[in-house]
């Protein structure tokens, strides 16, 4: 018995404990969870495009919705800074 590529959950030989007691571990293949993270599509920080890979959107309209939205009072700017910072590099 060995480990199977076409099922999202792939087992591994039957293991026996300390009592004797026969059981079979499994671990998950499937794909990995979303993240946040800044997208090598970059002009400045890679921000705007990392929120549009996460959302599936194109980079160029998050960019243009931020760049209408520094019309409006408010803090993009720094918002825009703390995310550049708190997000890691897709990279990496």
């Amino acid at each position: 018995m060995g480990v199977t590529t076409d099922s999202p959950l792939a087992t591994a030989p039957t293991v026996r404990n300390d009592d004797d007691e026969e059981f079979t571990m499994t671990f998950n293949t499937g794909p990995q969870p979303k993240r946040l993270a800044r997208s090598e599509d970059r002009w400045i920080g890679g921000v705007c495009a990392g929120v549009a890979d996460y959302f599936g959107l194109d980079p160029t309209l998050v960019r243009v919705l931020f760049v209408a939205s520094m019309l409006l009072p408010g803090p993009q700017v720094l918002i825009y800074v703390i995310l550049w910072f708190v997000m890691p590099d897709a990279r990496s």
